[in-house]
C-alpha cells in the first residue's frame, strides 16, 4: 500500500502565478496555451457584434438615404459609407480567423491588423468630419486632408510600436498624441465646435486613453493586464465610435433633435461592452 503521510507534499503553483504565467506567455509569444478557446469564443463574440452593428447601420442609411439630394453633404457621406464598409471587411476578416478558417491572429494574443484598419478608418472619419460644412475645393483644404491622412497612418504606426514593445515608450506615445491633437486642430480650423466634432474629439481621444492604460497596467494582474480584455475593449470602441459619429453626421445634416442619441447610445453601449469584457475574459 502507499504511505500517503510519508509521501512528500507536491508543490502546486497557486492560481495567480499560472495567471500571471499565462498573460506573460500571450504577450510574450502569442503562441496557442490553454485558454485559447475560451478566448477564441470571446473574442469571435466581439467581433460578431461589430460586423452586426456595421450591417445593421450600412442596410437601414442605404436603405432609406435620408441625405438623399444633399449635393453639398455628399463627400462626407461617402466617406463615412467607405468607413462603414471597410470597417465590416475587416472585421468578418477577424471573425473568419476566430472560426478558424485562417489563422493570423494569436487567440489569446494581439492583433496587429487593427492598427492597419484604424489607419484607414479613422482616418476617413476625420477627413468626413473635416468636410462635414461641405467642401470647398481650396488647396488649403486639400493639405490638410493629405496631412490628416499621412498623420492618420503615423499614429496607428506608434499604437503598434507601444504595444509591441509592451512598455510605455514615451516617445512613441508622445509621438501619436501629439499628432491627434495636431489633428483636432486641422479639423477645428474647417469645422466650427458643434456636437459631431465634439463627440469626434472625446471618442478617438479614448483610443489613445485605452493604448495608455493597457501598457501601464500590462503586468499587474487587473483586467487590463489580460491581452484579450484590452482587445475586446478595442474592437467595441472601434465600432461604436464609428457608428455614433455616422448617425450624428446623418442627424446634423437631416437637421432632427436626435443628434444627441448616438452619444447617448454609445455610452451605453460602453459600459455594456466593457461589463461583458470583465465578465467573460
Amino acid at each position: 500500500m502507499c504511505d500517503y503521510k510519508n509521501m512528500p507534499d507536491a508543490s502546486y503553483p497557486k492560481v495567480d502565478e499560472v495567471n500571471s504565467a499565462v498573460r506573460v506567455s500571450v504577450k510574450t509569444s502569442g503562441s496557442n496555451i490553454g485558454p485559447d478557446q475560451h478566448y477564441r469564443k470571446v473574442r469571435l463574440g466581439f467581433d460578431v457584434v461589430a460586423a452586426l452593428a456595421h450591417i445593421l447601420t450600412l442596410s437601414v442609411y442605404l436603405g432609406t438615404d435620408p441625405l438623399e439630394g444633399r449635393v453639398d453633404v455628399n463627400t462626407s457621406k461617402n466617406l463615412l459609407v467607405s468607413m462603414e464598409a471597410i470597417a465590416l471587411t475587416f472585421h468578418l476578416f477577424y471573425i473568419a480567423n476566430f472560426l478558424g478558417y485562417i489563422h493570423v491572429i494569436p487567440y489569446a494574443g494581439i492583433n496587429r491588423a487593427k492598427w492597419v484598419e484604424y489607419g484607414v478608418t479613422a482616418t476617413l472619419g476625420s477627413i468626413a468630419v473635416l468636410l462635414s460644412n461641405g467642401p470647398t475645393g481650396s488647396s488649403f483644404e486639400t493639405g490638410l486632408i493629405v496631412t490628416i491622412a499621412i498623420m492618420g497612418g503615423v499614429q496607428q504606426a506608434q499604437g503598434d510600436l507601444i504595444e509591441q514593445h509592451n512598455d510605455v515608450l514615451w516617445y512613441a506615445f508622445a509621438t501619436g498624441a501629439l499628432l491627434q491633437i495636431a489633428e483636432f486642430a486641422a479639423v477645428l480650423v474647417v469645422v466650427s465646435a458643434g456636437w459631431l466634432t465634439i463627440q469626434y474629439i472625446i471618442l478617438y481621444s479614448l483610443f489613445g486613453v485605452l493604448c495608455l492604460v493597457s501598457v501601464l497596467q500590462s503586468t499587474t494582474q487587473g483586467s487590463f493586464g489580460n491581452v484579450v480584455f484590452v482587445e475586446c475593449l478595442y474592437s467595441a470602441l472601434g465600432w461604436i465610435t464609428k457608428v455614433a459619429i455616422f448617425w450624428t453626421f446623418v442627424a446634423k445634416e437631416g437637421a432632427t433633435d436626435q443628434e444627441y442619441l448616438p452619444s447617448v447610445l454609445a455610452i451605453i453601449f460602453l459600459c455594456l461592452s466593457f461589463a461583458a469584457a470583465k465578465l467573460t475574459v
